[in-house]
């Protein structure tokens, strides 16, 4: 389970990327300094934008990232809620409330795993040039401490 649940986040977080840098840079616009602005329209600008000022490739900023989050996220997702619902039917029976207990539970294991890479992903996605993930990482862990990573947890 937990293999099939990666590659299928990893193909659809390659093909996926493009949109995915395009909302982070957006979201990320208001944060900043008028003059650091990208002031995109739309996902579509934004795309065109990066392709024209920076060229193709641009666009899979941080795929690597993207990619390792999106496996981590399937696998963890899909096969938690199995299991659950596995450990659960002979205590509980067969029903409605089986799958909605083993769905309601699925996500908390899946958040808790892949918060620190989120943040990491979200950080590379929107610098300007080059960013190593690794360094990254240790970056946050040394200035912000290991915590900040589930900074937001319950939202």
């Amino acid at each position: 389970m937990i293999l099939m649940g990666m590659c299928g986040g990893v193909v659809g977080s390659f093909f996926g990327n493009p949109a995915e840098v395009a909302l982070i840079r957006m979201t990320a616009d208001g944060t900043l300094p008028p003059e650091k602005r990208r002031n995109y329209k739309n996902v579509f600008n934004a795309l065109g934008r990066m392709w024209k000022e920076e060229g193709l490739l641009s666009m899979w900023r941080g795929c690597s990232a993207t990619i390792v989050r999106s496996a981590i996220v399937n696998g963890t997702q899909l096969s938690t809620y199995t299991q659950v619902r596995e450990m659960l039917k002979p205590v509980i029976g067969d029903g409605p409330h089986l799958y909605v207990l083993a769905a309601l539970m699925s996500p908390i294991a899946t958040t808790l795993v892949v918060m620190p890479v989120d943040n990491i992903k979200t950080k590379v996605q929107n610098a300007k040039g080059k960013a190593n993930p690794m360094k990254m990482f240790t970056s946050v862990i040394k200035n912000e401490g290991i915590l900040v990573f589930w900074h937001g947890m319950i939202p």
